[in-house]
């Protein structure tokens, strides 16, 4: 049972709706930053269809390291999710695949209240997606004004359809939706890139590939304490966060983005930051996504994303450490080497040097093979 303790202790069943910022945390007790959602009833009547009305919503602040259950589209009885159950927006949700060429249309980072190209239209700030508003006129609260300012990622699909997705949904479901430590490492500023690679690899490297031109490949070796506890999907994420450029600066600027800091009359920073996140990968993608249509073939809302591929910039390459009790232990004895060690499925290879008068001997361990 997931349950959320900033969230209403009542029976009322509710769903996380939008997204709206990350905050500063200002508990002397964490040092978490914290994520901004609204929360709207649900019709008890028809719980495919919010209830809206004056006390029918609200914002809430969850922690950052509870971006895994808090989802949009999740539903809540008070501050208990309902496992297995999922707001169909007027039974609307679709699934949907898409693949993507960033080398031929990069992304493109946007308002909630940015209009269409050459068009009065909004992409998001219209009819078929809530905003609380003033019960007298159209005007947005000025305390969910942070909804109008958060960010999308708009993606051109392969086959020209526009798809956007929350920006701060965007940081979980591209950048490691397994690992929250790693997700949390990226937003900190404390944490310079090295440092977090440096926590999770010994050793990395740009390689030729062999006998393939022009290739190279990123060839890893994991720390010892991380073999069993590291997924594929980390592994691929770090190798590229390590040597590729492109990961790299879109890291970077995540981090710039949320160094925009707005003043109040005081001169005093809000606490409220707009993250702009765009995919890590360079080159292709795919993905299978959850949603609804903007317009039908055209536009498509993401509220989760259930598989995306890895980064396919640079083939990579993984090894774990060999362990001390794996190590080879090698003799030479004139002529003769002689082999002692449990593990004799590592390889060695012996380089001798014919120049000197007696065997020189180099013993090259190579790292246990993971993943190519």
């Amino acid at each position: 049972m997931t349950s959320i303790d900033s969230f209403p202790d009542d029976e009322i069943e509710r769903v996380v709706y939008l997204y709206s910022c990350l905050k500063l945390n200002s508990s002397s007790e964490s040092d978490n930053i914290l994520i901004e959602v609204l929360l709207v009833e649900l019709d008890a009547a028809n719980p495919n269809r919010l209830n809206v009305s004056e006390n029918s919503y609200n914002k809430y602040d969850v922690t950052f390291r509870d971006l895994d259950t808090v989802q949009i589209g999740t539903i809540w009885k008070g501050q208990t999710r309902i496992e297995g159950r999922k707001f169909s927006f007027n039974n609307c949700l679709r699934t949907v695949n898409f693949e993507f060429d960033f080398s031929i249309n990069e992304p493109k980072i946007i308002r909630f209240d940015a209009k269409i190209p050459d068009s009065d239209e909004y992409y998001l700030y219209n009819e078929k997606i809530f905003i609380p508003k003033n019960e007298y006129s159209a005007n947005v609260p000025f305390r969910y004004y942070p909804f109008l300012m958060s960010k999308y990622c708009i993606l051109k699909s392969n086959d020209n359809i526009e798809v956007l997705t929350s920006c701060i949904h965007s940081l979980h479901a591209f950048y490691i939706p397994a690992r929250k430590d790693i997700r949390g490492h990226i937003i900190n500023e404390n944490y310079s890139i090295s440092h977090i690679v440096d926590l999770f690899l010994e050793k990395y490297e740009i390689q030729n590939v062999e006998n393939v031109e022009n290739v190279e490949k990123i060839s890893v070796v994991l720390k010892k304490n991380m073999v069993k506890t590291i997924g594929k999907e980390a592994i691929t994420f770090l190798a590229n966060l390590a040597l590729n450029k492109n990961t790299q600066e879109k890291v970077l600027n995540i981090r710039n983005s949320l160094n925009d800091i707005k003043l109040d009359k005081t001169g005093k920073p809000y606490p409220s930051r707009f993250p702009s996140v765009i995919p890590p990968h360079s080159t292709t993608m795919s993905l299978t996504a959850e949603g609804i249509w903007l317009e039908n073939g055209k536009r498509f809302l993401i509220t989760h994303v259930s598989k995306v591929s890895p980064i396919a910039d640079f083939p990579i390459v993984a090894y774990a450490p060999v362990t001390e009790s794996e190590e080879q232990i090698e003799t030479i004895d004139k002529d003769k080497v002689h082999r002692q060690g449990r593990n004799k499925k590592n390889a060695i290879t012996l380089v001798s040097t014919p120049k000197k008068t007696h065997l020189t001997t180099e013993v090259k361990i190579k790292n246990r093979l993971i993943f190519q």
